[in-house]
């Protein structure tokens, strides 16, 4: 799975059920609940694999760290 690909996987399930990993990351809150989320243990291994790749790209990485810091 590529990076694009890793956009397009819908969450199953929760608050952003049938929205895709892109659509979430788009908010900052977004952003905070998918490192949430990638830090729990999930069953669907695809979602898994699809938050791995997203939140692993550096740009994704960076702009993560910043929200972050605007909070601590």
């Amino acid at each position: 799975m590529d990076i694009s690909q890793a956009k397009c996987v819908p969450l199953p399930f929760g608050k952003y059920k049938n929205q895709t990993i892109g659509k979430i990351a788009k908010t900052a809150k977004g952003m905070l609940y998918l490192n949430w989320l990638n830090s729990q243990e999930i069953k669907d291994l695809c979602l898994q694999e699809a938050l791995n790749i997203f939140l692993t790209q550096p740009k994704i990485k960076k702009q993560l760290m910043e929200i972050i810091a605007t909070i601590y």
